[in-house]
Order: structure tokens, then sequence, then C-alpha cells
């Protein structure tokens, strides 16, 4: 039995990524993150969002891209996951895909499969 779910899907410069649309929150522009001391580099900061915080998450940091030539246009997809909020800083959202779950192939042996 086949199981179609939905997934917004999203760019960091030239990556393509998908998450469950299940777990998005909303789709914001955030003008306002305060920077954390310390903070590990994929970690822009935090977000009061309606007074609640959200950890603000680098995309381009994350997967090691060089940064946007505008880090004004980036757009945050906030997401919970484990019953935490976060932010997803990313460069564009793209579209909503239905998708058939049988379609999907296992991840490699090195890569954990944290998504069941």
């Amino acid at each position: 039995m086949s199981l179609n779910r939905s997934y917004a899907t999203f760019y960091a410069d030239k990556f393509y990524f998908g998450i469950r649309t299940s777990e998005v929150i909303e789709l914001t522009k955030v003008a306002d993150i305060t920077p954390v001391p310390l903070a590990h580099p994929t970690i822009s900061g935090l977000i009061n969002l309606r007074g609640q915080i959200v950890t603000a998450i680098n995309m381009r940091n994350r997967l090691g891209i060089r940064q946007a030539n505008n880090p004004g246009d980036v757009i945050t997809v906030l997401i919970e996951k484990f019953g935490v909020m976060y932010g997803l800083l990313v460069d564009r959202v793209s579209d909503i895909l239905e998708l058939d779950e049988a379609d999907f192939e296992s991840p490699p042996s090195n890569v954990s499969n944290s998504t069941k």
C-alpha cells in the first residue's frame, strides 16, 4: 500500500530540500535575529516569535555553503521537531509536493535514517 505525503520544498543556494508539511508551522521573513555569543556557527541566533524564543539555524552554514550576497532576503521556515520549534534560514521557498513514500529509496548505510 502506498502512502502519499506532502512536502514543503525550499532552496539553500543551489541545493533543493523538502520537509514534511506536517512539521512546518509557518513561513516568514524575520528581521530581528539576536546573535548568541559562542554559539555554533550553524546557529545564527534567536528569534522572538510572538513571545516564543526560537533557534535560528542558518542552512548555508549547516551545509558549508558560502553566504548569500544579500542575507536580508532570507526566508525562515518555522518547523516543529520533537516538540521543539526551530527556524530554518533558507534562500527561497518553492512548492508543496505530493510524493508517494513507496518511491523513496533508503538512505545509504553511512547515513542514519532519523525520520522513522
